[in-house]
């Protein structure tokens, strides 16, 4: 089966800001309490993460801070440990959870991804487990908002599941039938 999820796209016509790139720096690790959190994320427990305002270096070496009108950051998303398979997804604080899959877990190992998730007004981005795993999460850079941002997030959304036929025909794709 295939699942695609949409998180954001860059318009054709480019726009006057572009992806503000930071060197990758560790801010939550639920193992050892990095992030201030020191146990697992379960399903009844989403972590909320605050981006806004999070402060990091460009590969250049210059000082950059998160805005708080940025609209979307870029992670590094990784489970360990999870208890069983499972999906991690994030999304912007402050709206319904979507249907969506950034991280697919697997029992007892270790799954990163690389995320581009929308942030909330609050300046935060809300992380669901649905099994109990440890979260770590490296922020890599964000996306300015505004009337001018080359990025138009969106809340992460469903767009093709072969498997209900959603975007596409239900059947599973091989090599011999792309989608």
């Amino acid at each position: 089966d295939f699942i695609v999820d949409l998180s954001g796209w860059f318009p054709s016509t480019g726009g006057s800001d572009t992806f503000v790139a930071m060197e990758p720096v560790r801010h939550v690790d639920t193992r050892n309490g990095t992030g201030g959190r020191s146990a697992a994320v379960t399903p009844n427990a989403p972590y909320e993460f605050a981006v806004a305002g999070l402060r990091g270096t460009t590969p250049d070496g210059d000082a950059v801070t998160i805005p708080a009108d940025a609209a979307a950051v870029s992670l590094n998303v990784t489970s360990a440990n999870a208890a069983g398979s499972g999906f991690i997804t994030g999304w912007p604080c402050g709206t319904d959870r979507p249907l969506a899959s950034d991280v697919n877990l697997v029992a007892g190992g270790a799954v990163g991804n690389g995320v581009i998730a929308p942030i909330g007004e609050a300046g935060t981005v809300c992380l669901h487990s649905s099994t109990s795993t440890e979260l770590i999460i490296d922020v890599a850079g964000y996306l300015p908002g505004g009337a001018t941002s080359a990025f138009n997030a969106v809340v992460p959304r469903r767009v093709v599941d072969t498997r209900d036929a959603t975007g596409a025909p239900q059947r599973r794709v091989t090599a011999a039938t792309p989608i």
